[in-house]
């Protein structure tokens, strides 16, 4: 088969505006058309779009965070002294150490990527296959109705021609009404014929994108000039490796062993380093006195308990302001320098990380074995498809030397029939 650019050509056939009764599809054409008009590869190809995001999105997480705060306190009560507070900071966290979690989520989504293109070549090809095969059924019976209507003609001028001799006493009325019923027979396979190329049609119509393609016609040279691909011998070794379901199945296993790495260190801890700098007064705005600080919060996994702690150091450099401390809220410090500390041991708080581990584990056994499987299911496969493959092959040579027997014997019984040496009836015994 000639290489061919699908969506290159796709693209200019696939316009309403341009087909009309006269258009003639060859088998490259209507795999163009039909791969690029196809909603599942195009919505397989727009789905690949979402794991480079993906990527991003948690190759964000080694990034720092930033932002600004601005807290702010007035208070106006009666038998109480008026007070104001305002205090803006900018506010900076990075997570030091996460124990290897998001570089193994980036991986896993490029596995991901790459599985779900595998899933888009067993797409291609499966659509492939029934745009080709749904081609050569249409052109099948293309064929045998032009070879009906071509004896039908003939035939149809003797049957007039008898009917004549009817009417003038030349032939009995026994052998015009078998001369008919054998006509009848000839209007019945046509009937077929046609009804078997419409549905043909409609289907070929169907993968192609729907009936907005208007009327075609198809190229019927690949029932008779088609060529055969180079057929591996018994001898050759056959790479399955180069398989697509093959490097699916390998890379379901790499995801496995990603899944499985996670739960192996999920006890690691993860450390965020956090810092701010900013003013704050009492006084009103704007704001003069000068505050910084930094923090550090570690959370670790103990099996089924877990862990988390923060220590957060300030310094106040001029008047009082107000420390928020997570877990506690809002703290009044003093100029000067302020420590507050944090920890929290939640005890068998998560009965599930045994169960999750199995499942690991067991994840990752089931994709090495369905992937053994898978290799000796498709080397059986290709063994017995080369088998078939030459089986096909000594078939059409055979039904070949066959078709030409018969094209032979079909002009003997023409030139039978042309010498008066046949009768009508008997030339039209055996088509």
């Amino acid at each position: 088969m000639r290489k061919f650019c699908p969506f290159v050509i796709g693209f200019l056939l696939s316009y309403e505006s341009i087909f009309s009764k006269d258009v003639v599809l060859g088998l490259e054409d209507c795999l163009s058309i039909g791969l690029t008009n196809h909603y599942l590869l195009s919505t397989s190809k727009e789905k690949a779009k979402l794991f480079p995001l993906l990527e991003r999105e948690k190759w964000r997480n080694y990034l720092p965070r930033v932002g600004i705060h601005y807290f702010g306190t007035n208070a106006d009560n009666k038998n109480q002294i008026d007070s104001e507070y305002h205090d803006l900071r900018i506010q900076i966290q990075q997570m030091i150490y996460d124990g290897g979690d998001t570089d193994r989520e980036i991986q896993k989504f490029k596995v991901q990527s790459l599985i779900h293109k595998e899933d888009w070549v067993a797409e291609f090809n499966l659509i492939q296959k029934e745009i080709s095969l749904a081609y050569l059924e249409l052109s099948k019976w293309s064929i045998f109705e032009s070879l009906y209507e071509g004896h039908a003609f003939k035939i149809n001028q003797e049957i007039n021609r008898i009917q004549r001799e009817f009417k003038l006493g030349f032939v009995s009325k026994k052998d015009l009404k078998l001369y008919e019923i054998k006509w009848k027979e000839w209007e019945d396979k046509k009937i077929r014929i046609q009804t078997s190329k419409q549905i043909a049609k409609a289907n070929l119509i169907r993968l192609l994108g729907g009936a907005e393609l208007g009327e075609f016609e198809i190229q019927t040279k690949y029932v008779f000039g088609f060529h055969w691909k180079k057929i591996p011998n018994k001898e050759e070794s056959i790479e399955i490796s180069s398989l697509s379901p093959i490097r699916k199945s390998r890379y379901q296993i790499e995801q496995a062993k990603i899944d499985e790495e996670a739960r192996n260190e999920y006890w690691k801890p993860k450390v965020v380093l956090g810092g701010y700098l900013g003013k704050n007064t009492n006084d009103g705005l704007p704001v003069k006195n000068q505050v910084y600080g930094f923090s550090l919060g570690v959370q670790a996994n103990l099996g089924s308990s877990s862990f988390n702690g923060s220590s957060l150091a300030g310094v106040q450099t001029e008047g009082t302001g107000i420390q928020r401390i997570p877990g506690f809220g809002p703290q009044y410090v003093g100029r000067g320098e302020n420590l507050f500390q944090n920890g929290n041991l939640q005890l068998f708080d998560d009965f599930s990380q045994a169960r999750k581990e199995f499942e690991s584990k067991w994840n990752l056994k089931s994709a090495i074995a369905h992937d053994k499987y898978l290799n000796e299911k498709l080397s059986y496969e290709l063994v017995a498809k080369q088998f078939k493959i030459q089986e096909s092959l000594d078939l059409y040579k055979l039904n070949w030397e066959k078709y030409t027997q018969i094209y032979e014997y079909k002009r003997i019984k023409e030139s039978e029939y042309a010498l008066g040496h046949l009768s009508m009836l008997d030339y039209m015994k055996g088509f």
